[in-house]
């Protein structure tokens, strides 16, 4: 017989068997958990809240210095002749000075992120504040009763109207119109029978959004002075 060829045992491979059974595939992990970032809805505006809020009864006196120092500032920008500081006849307020009297009354920490009065705005959504308007009325007794020697007066605050615009354009894009007003009158009764000056402002707030910068405090760092000196 012929000897047998074994060339085709030496080059012939099996195909390797790949199985393709469900536990050949990876699968998935029983604890792994998918998250999902949702934007939390915005707070509904409590209109009723606002207008309710209790007015705030802040005291001064009509002393000249405050009056004073605004007119030294604006002397160089509206050519005034500044009048002495002290005098000896009286001086009656100039109209819009009473500005710098009744300053806010409330400690830094519980300001707004602009160091505005919070409770003006809505809630704390609101961190957009604009001016809208307003308007000042001087009554024809002001003159006679505000007189700068250092007789008593107040200053009463109170949101009057609130009216809300663009809530039906997007959820969360609505405008704020909020009236503050501010009547001021000889003495420190709350209450008096008349006012000397009031005074609106309008402010528009509006809700913050991710794209502003951010409200928080810049962390400080150390930095190191060098302080040469020379003996001699």
């Amino acid at each position: 017989m012929p000897p047998r060829s074994i060339a085709p045992r030496l080059f012939s491979r099996k195909r390797p068997h790949i199985s393709t059974s469900p536990a050949s595939h990876p699968q998935p992990c029983p604890y792994s958990h998918s998250y999902s970032h949702a934007t939390p809805s915005p707070k509904p505006i409590d209109i009723q809240d606002l207008r309710s809020r209790p007015p705030k009864v802040i005291r001064d006196y009509l002393v000249p210095m405050p009056s004073h120092l605004l007119t030294t500032t604006l002397d160089d920008l509206l050519l005034l002749r500044t009048p002495p500081a002290s005098t000896t006849r009286q001086q009656h307020l100039p109209q819009g000075h009473h500005l710098v009297y009744f300053p806010l009354q409330t400690p830094a920490s519980q300001l707004a992120p602009d160091g505005a009065d919070r409770d003006h705005a809505p809630n704390e959504e609101f961190t957009k504040r604009l001016w809208a308007g307003g308007e000042v009325r001087f009554h024809h007794h002001h003159r006679r009763n505000l007189v700068l020697d250092g007789r008593p007066w107040v200053c009463r605050e109170e949101i009057g109207d609130v009216r809300v615009k663009g809530e039906e354009k997007k959820p969360g894009s609505e405008k704020v119109f909020v009236d503050v007003w501010r009547r001021y009158a000889l003495g420190h009764d709350p209450n008096p029978k008349e006012w000397d000056i009031e005074e609106r402002r309008t402010l528009v707030f509006m809700r913050g959004t991710g794209d502003d910068v951010s409200q928080e405090a810049p962390k400080g760092r150390l930095v190191k002075c060098e302080f040469p000196f020379l003996l001699s």
